[in-house]
């Protein structure tokens, strides 16, 4: 099951996403804490996705420049390391 997740940048092939998936595993093997992070891995990485879409407007991104790198530190996190990249080649100068 984590390899299908592994495999598929964090997607996997079943009908849910990688975190949730995950915290599901950690939970049956008693590991609350583990499935509590990749809970809270995937909500970091969703809110960071958030911010970058506000953080094309350039209102947002003067007042916080060099902040998108904190985006590519969640996607890296949350298992995402394409879109880690992605943000990265497209981060600017500051980061």
């Amino acid at each position: 099951m984590t390899e299908d997740v592994e495999s598929t940048a964090g997607a996997g092939t079943l009908a849910t996403a990688a975190g949730p998936f995950l915290a599901d595993i950690y939970a049956r093997l008693h590991d609350v804490a583990v499935a509590e992070l990749a809970l809270q891995t995937t909500k970091a990485a969703t809110e960071m996705e958030a911010f970058e879409q506000g953080y094309a407007n350039f209102v947002v991104s003067t007042n916080y420049p060099g902040y998108n790198c904190w985006i590519a530190s969640a996607e890296e996190a949350a298992g995402h390391p394409d879109r880690a990249d992605a943000v990265l080649r497209n981060a600017g100068y500051y980061s």
